[in-house]
């Protein structure tokens, strides 16, 4: 339970932050894809520990 909630932490935490500043301009569409792309597979390897 503890790595989901990381996991969950996570996202939420990436969501609240990078998608608004990407919205507004502040970041460009290729550093929000990139940052999506690294959160994702941040999840994912975190997500491996509970094997």
């Amino acid at each position: 339970m503890r790595i989901m909630r990381q996991n969950f932490a996570w996202a939420i935490a990436y969501n609240l932050i990078a998608v608004p500043l990407a919205a507004v301009g502040w970041v460009s569409p290729w550093l929000a894809a990139l940052g999506m792309s690294a959160s994702s597979l941040i999840v994912v390897a975190n997500a491996l520990r509970l094997k």
